[in-house]
């Protein structure tokens, strides 16, 4: 099967006319009529139901349409790809990333967009995801692996969002704390305990969440005055017995000896962790790469 063919297809659906598609892809129109007829035969199935003016899609070609413009689209993009790694200065990614419990993720996805398009460099900013945004806003990062912070119409037009895994979040504890035998906890019971946060410089989606469900509790649970920068920090905080703390249970993925985590029976809402990207700013390179992230599973707990 020919790709141009499936081009003309695309046109004629689009078009509802073969004289005007026919003009569009500078083609005559007795042409494209014989292209579009050889692809019927050799699909076996009527694609358009044509009358003297105008045509219209058959209830196999509706089928078949979404199928082909995939199809096209995709060829669009490889030689748009192909375009840009003949340009050395084009042929570069930066990529930001929080290195913890996501970082098998991400060495997985790179080794095979590698594979898949070697002469691709990169760069790397390493930060917590509260600062990995502003980095993508300033147009720092290509692309961030990060926890959404915001609701998809808070993003901005400007930034786009492929979710990758959602996840619960759990309260984490030393190993030796009398509630690491339990399977699940009540935020009530932690009233007396001493809480460890992110500062909130590093983690505002966390440290919102928390608040809001301990703002009626009472008595107010303590939390600790230092706040850790990072989530390796914290779990040295926790195995010292400085308090617990609640985070998304992908910090099980580190597997960090000497740390349980108990899950939390009040309704509390999804972490989400996905790819955070500049819609305005998609190269063909970028958007290769948003597409191998479709391909790579995310292991979760």
């Amino acid at each position: 099967m020919e790709l141009q063919k499936l081009i003309y297809f695309v046109a004629v659906a689009e078009a509802k006319n073969f004289t005007t598609a026919a003009k569009n892809n500078f083609i005559s129109q007795p042409t494209l009529s014989k292209h579009i007829n050889e692809l019927e035969y050799e699909l076996g199935i009527p694609l358009f139901m044509r009358s003297k003016h105008s045509v219209y899609l058959t209830p196999e070609g509706n089928t078949l349409l979404p199928y082909a413009k995939e199809i096209v689209t995709k060829a669009d993009n490889l030689r748009n790809l192909a375009s840009s790694l003949a340009k050395k200065e084009s042929g570069f990614l930066c990529v930001g990333y929080s290195g913890y419990w996501e970082f098998n993720y991400l060495c997985e996805l790179i080794r095979q967009f590698s594979i898949a398009y070697p002469h691709i460099n990169f760069t790397f900013i390493r930060e917590h995801h509260g600062h990995l945004f502003r980095r993508l806003q300033h147009g720092e990062c290509d692309l961030i692996f990060a926890l959404k912070e915001n609701s998809p119409t808070n993003l901005g037009n400007k930034i786009g969002w492929k979710s990758i895994a959602n996840t619960t979040f759990s309260v984490v504890m030393s190993s030796q704390h009398p509630l690491a035998s339990r399977k699940s906890i009540r935020l009530e019971e932690l009233a007396d305990e001493t809480l460890i946060l992110l500062d909130h410089s590093q983690d505002s989606l966390l440290n919102a969440i928390v608040s809001q469900k301990f703002q009626n509790t009472n008595p107010f649970p303590n939390y600790l005055t230092y706040m850790p920068k990072n989530s390796y920090d914290l779990s040295l905080l926790v195995l010292a017995n400085k308090g617990l703390a609640i985070t998304s249970r992908w910090l099980e993925l580190s597997n960090i000896d000497g740390l349980s985590f108990v899950e939390i029976e009040d309704s509390m809402p999804a972490a989400e962790f996905g790819a955070a990207y500049r819609n305005d700013k998609i190269s063909p390179i970028l958007s290769a790469f948003l597409e191998k992230i479709d391909e790579i599973p995310f292991n979760q707990v």
